[in-house]
């Protein structure tokens, strides 16, 4: 009596358990077509402007599907899909916040490099935050020093403190042709 209990229950242990992984891939497959049809409503195809609607209903797509399937190889690219689209909405606290868990959960990634730089940009350019642009910039030039992006991250740094007018006037005077004495008198 006591085997035939214990047998039914590891029994419907097993049954148990398949049934849950079946329920979570269709649950899994089903938020992934979602996502898949928001992201093409995502922009007007004659604008190509974002629709702010679809892009407020597709992160939390995005953001589920990576907390409920993090291993999932479309986690990272959704998590690195949710910081864009909250850049491009100007929310720029959101963005380094998927930004940041970017790099820390696939640090290994192909855009890992480019999701600090992208962090250090948004603290510059949308939440305004100068100190934190600076030090993820100099943290994307140290980790990084070969990347493409490098003399990016070094002109915004050497310009992080300079006005629109004094940037302006800079690139005037790099601008000016230099008269040698020669050319001075070549042209009298």
């Amino acid at each position: 009596m006591n085997r035939l209990l214990i047998s039914i229950t590891v029994l419907i242990l097993i049954l148990s358990s398949c049934t849950s992984t079946g329920i979570d891939k269709k649950a899994q497959a089903e938020l992934s077509a979602k996502i898949t049809e928001l992201e093409s409503k995502l922009m007007d195809a004659n604008t190509y402007a974002l629709d702010y609607q679809v892009a407020k209903e597709l992160i939390p797509a995005y953001i589920k599907f990576v907390n409920d399937y993090p291993k999932d190889s479309l986690s990272p690219d959704y998590l690195y899909k949710a910081a864009e689209i909250s850049q491009g909405l100007g929310q720029g606290n959101q963005s380094v916040k998927y930004y940041e868990k970017f790099i820390t959960e696939y640090p290994e990634n192909k855009r890992a490099n480019i999701a600090l730089f992208q962090m250090a940009f948004v603290y510059e350019n949308v939440v305004q935050n100068k100190e934190l642009a600076v030090k993820y910039y100099q943290e994307f030039t140290e980790k990084y020093p070969n990347h493409e992006l490098v003399p990016s991250a070094e002109v915004s740094i050497a310009n992080i403190d300079k006005s629109p007018e004094e940037l302006i006037k800079e690139f005037q005077e790099k601008e000016k042709p230099e008269v040698d004495s020669q050319t001075k008198y070549d042209i009298l």
